[in-house]
């Protein structure tokens, strides 16, 4: 399992402030500066998962 996700888990808990009661941090994100920068191509977000959950099952870590 480790291999598969990586440092995933240790974000989400992060991301989702996983054992604190506090509010964190706020988070803006902007593609803005990323796209001026010449990295212009983007796939939607569900597009992306779909392919991510496609090649796990191929490579049967998922059923």
């Amino acid at each position: 399992m480790r291999d598969f996700v990586g440092l995933s888990f240790q974000y989400a808990d992060y991301s989702l402030r996983y054992g604190h009661t506090e509010s964190g941090p706020p988070s803006i994100v902007s593609t803005v500066k990323i796209n001026r920068a010449g990295f212009t191509e983007m796939m939607d977000t569900e597009d992306m998962f779909r392919k991510w959950f496609r090649q796990a099952k191929e490579e049967r870590l998922l059923p």
